[in-house]
């Protein structure tokens, strides 16, 4: 498995974000591009919605 570094500054930047996602951090880290990083990021996820589940379904 190869990674760029964009993924590593990506990924230590979501790390707290991405706390809480169980199984799908490391495919969340991994899949990561520059509009999933910016979506991801900034969004405010209303209490009454999965937060991993939004975040998983933002790459695809």
């Amino acid at each position: 498995m190869t990674i760029q570094a964009r993924h590593l500054f990506y990924g230590l930047a979501m790390l707290d974000p991405y706390g809480g996602t169980g199984w799908k951090k490391p495919f969340l880290i991994y899949w990561m591009c520059d509009e999933t990083f910016a979506l991801n990021y900034s969004a405010s996820i209303p209490y009454d919605v999965d937060k991993s589940r939004y975040m998983f379904r933002v790459p695809a």
